[in-house]
C-alpha cells in the first residue's frame, strides 16, 4: 500500500514540538508525515577589537521530511528540537528518533565591509524522503548594514541591522523570524553591536488515520 493510497477514516491530526520531548502516536494512527527543521545560526558581530566591520547573517537550519507507516513506528519516539544559535554560533540539530534529522545553520562572521566573503552555509536535512538545505545568509557591501539571516522551509530569516552613525539603537541585528531561520547581523557604528540569535527549529508530525 502506498502512503496516500487509502482514504483516511477521519481528518489528520497535527502535533508540534517546539522543544524536545517524546512523541507517542495517537490511537488509530496508520501513518505519519514528519517535518524536522534544525535551529538557525546566530548573526555575525560587526565590530571586533576596535576594527569596524560589517558581518554576515546566520544560516538557516536544514529540513528533513519523512513518510512513515504504522508498522515502522516505535511506541515512543524521542524528539530533539535544536535551539537557535546565539551571536556567531551554529544552530542546534533537530531529530525525530533515528528516522530523520536536520542540522542547524552556521553562525555569521564579521568581515571588512569593502571585502568579499563567502557567507556561512545553511544546515542540511538527513535521512528523510525529502531533504532540504537551509538558506545561506547574505553579506553586505554597505559599511553600516549587516547581512540578513538565512531562510528555511518555513520562511525568512532576521534582517540585518542598519546604523546611521553615532550610537544608533537599530544597529543590532534582528532575530530569526520563521522556525529555524538565521539571525541578522549587526550594522557597524561607533559602538560594538552584536548579531541576533537564530530561531529555534521545530518538529511537526501529521497523523493519518
Amino acid at each position: 500500500m502506498s502512503f496516500l493510497s487509502a482514504p483516511p477514516s477521519k481528518p489528520p491530526n497535527l502535533v508540534f514540538f517546539t522543544s524536545s520531548g517524546n512523541y507517542t502516536p495517537s490511537l488509530g494512527v496508520q501513518k505519519i508525515k514528519v517535518i524536522v527543521t534544525g535551529g538557525g545560526g546566530g548573526g555575525g558581530n560587526s565590530r571586533v577589537s576596535g576594527t569596524y566591520l560589517t558581518a554576515t547573517g546566520g544560516g538557516g537550519g536544514g529540513t528533513s521530511i519523512s513518510f512513515i507507516e504504522k508498522s515502522s513506528l516505535s511506541l515512543v519516539i524521542a524528539i530533539t528540537v535544536g535551539a537557535g544559535g546565539s551571536q556567531q554560533s551554529v544552530g542546534g540539530s533537530s531529530s525525530f528518533g533515528s528516522y530523520c534529522s536536520a542540522t542547524g545553520g552556521a553562525g555569521g562572521v564579521g568581515i571588512n565591509y569593502n571585502q568579499t566573503s563567502t557567507p556561512p552555509v545553511g544546515g542540511v536535512g538527513v535521512g528523510g524522503n525529502i531533504n532540504i538545505n537551509g538558506g545561506g545568509p547574505s553579506s553586505s557591501s554597505e559599511a553600516q548594514k549587516g547581512g540578513d539571516g538565512g531562510s528555511t522551509f518555513w520562511g525568512g530569516g532576521g534582517g540585518g541591522g542598519v546604523a546611521n552613525g553615532g550610537s544608533n539603537s537599530t544597529a543590532g541585528g534582528n532575530v530569526g523570524q520563521a522556525f529555524g531561520s538565521g539571525g541578522g547581523a549587526s550594522g557597524c557604528d561607533s559602538s560594538a553591536r552584536n548579531g541576533a540569535s537564530g530561531k529555534s527549529g521545530i518538529v511537526q508530525i501529521e497523523e493519518f488515520f
